[in-house]
C-alpha cells in the first residue's frame, strides 16, 4: 500500500489498513455490519478511486486546462469540487468531461461565491444539494452535495472559514458543525459516507507548518480542533490520511497565496477524504497531489476496492 505528495511514493506507516469491527444488535448512525463484498465475475474487486479539490474558481482552472489535465492524470471514477464560484447560468454544458454525471450547487446568496460540483463516473440513484429536512438554515449557500449510490453515499462539502478575527467562529461551532455532524448521522442510519471537501480545519498539529504560530487562526483555534475531534467521535468516521499514515509530517493541502507559502511549504492540511468505519477494510490508498497548481489549495483522494 502506499500513497504520494508530489511524485514520491511511501510505504505505508502501517502494513494492514483492514481492522475488525463488531457489528452492532441495532445499527445507529455509528455502529455498522461489515460491509458487503461485490466481487466482479472473474472474481476480481473493483477499484474506486475519489478525488477532492478546492478550486478557488472553476473557470480559471479550466481556462488554464489544469481540471482537464488532472483527470486525464488520474482518471477517478468520483471527483468533487469546492469554491467553484458559478452562478447557475455559467453551469459548463455537457460538453466538458463527458463520460461523467455532473452536478453543480450554485450559491444563491452571493454572487461568484463558494459552490460545488461532483463529477461521476456512476448515474446515482438520486443527488441531494444541500440539507434537507431541519437544517435549511445552510442552505443556498452551495456547500453541500450528497450522491446515493447502492452501497454508499458520496458527499462533497465545503465547510465555511471562521473568518478574519473568528467573526463567524460561533456560527461555524453552534451551528454548522452541530447540524452537520446530525445529517451525516442520518445519513449513515441508511448507508455508509464517503465524505470529501475542505473541511477548514487542521485537526493535529503536525497537520499545519507551525502549530505555535497558528494557534490563533481561524481553522487551527482549540475549539475549532476539539468540535472536529467530537465530530469524528460521534460519526465514527475515519480520517483517510491519518489512518494509514499517523506520522507523515509536511504533508498538506493548503498555502496562503497572500505570504507565497506554497514555495517554502507553509502549509495546512484542511481538505480531507473521511469514510464511515465500516468502510476501514476497503481502504486501499489516501493521498495528497501537491504537484497540481491552480489553486491555493491541491487535490486529496482515497481508493477504495469492494
Amino acid at each position: 500500500m502506499y500513497t504520494f505528495v508530489g511524485n514520491k511514493h511511501f510505504i505505508s506507516d502501517k502494513e494492514d489498513s483492514s481492522e475488525t469491527l463488531s457489528p452492532s444488535k441495532k445499527k445507529t448512525c455509528t455502529d455498522f455490519d461489515s460491509f458487503p463484498e461485490n466481487p466482479n465475475k472473474d472474481g476480481s474487486r473493483t477499484r474506486l478511486k475519489f478525488l477532492s479539490w478546492n478550486v478557488n474558481s472553476l473557470k480559471r482552472v479550466l481556462e488554464r486546462k489544469q481540471l482537464v489535465n488532472l483527470v486525464s492524470q488520474e482518471d477517478p471514477d468520483f471527483f468533487c469540487l469546492q469554491e467553484t464560484k458559478l452562478t447557475q447560468d455559467k453551469v459548463p454544458g455537457a460538453f466538458l468531461l463527458p463520460q461523467y454525471k455532473k452536478f453543480f450547487n450554485c450559491c444563491e446568496i452571493k454572487r461568484g461565491y463558494s459552490g460545488t460540483a461532483l463529477f461521476s463516473k456512476m448515474a446515482p440513484i438520486s443527488v441531494m444539494k444541500d440539507f434537507e429536512g431541519v437544517y435549511s438554515e445552510h442552505n443556498k449557500s452551495g456547500r453541500l452535495i450528497v450522491a446515493e449510490y447502492d452501497n454508499f453515499y458520496v458527499a462533497n462539502v465545503y465547510v465555511p472559514n471562521s473568518g478574519d478575527k473568528l467573526k463567524n467562529l460561533e456560527y461555524r461551532l453552534h451551528s454548522w458543525d452541530t447540524d452537520f455532524c446530525s445529517y451525516i448521522c442520518e445519513l449513515q442510519m441508511k448507508k455508509p459516507v464517503v465524505l470529501l471537501g475542505d473541511l477548514n480545519v487542521a485537526h493535529q498539529e503536525i497537520d499545519v507548518y507551525d502549530p505555535e504560530h497558528l494557534s490563533s487562526k481561524a481553522g487551527f483555534v482549540n475549539s475549532e480542533r476539539n468540535h472536529f475531534s467530537k465530530f469524528l467521535r460521534e460519526t465514527k468516521m475515519i480520517d483517510s490520511f491519518r489512518y494509514l499514515y499517523p506520522h507523515r509530517t509536511e504533508a498538506y493541502s493548503f498555502w496562503d497565496y497572500k505570504t507565497g507559502a506554497r514555495l517554502r511549504n507553509h502549509g495546512w492540511r484542511i481538505d480531507y477524504g473521511l469514510i464511515s468505519s465500516s468502510l476501514i477494510s476497503n481502504l486501499v490508498d489516501a493521498f495528497i497531489i501537491d504537484k497540481i497548481e491552480g489553486s491555493d489549495h491541491c487535490p486529496i483522494g482515497i481508493v477504495l476496492q469492494f
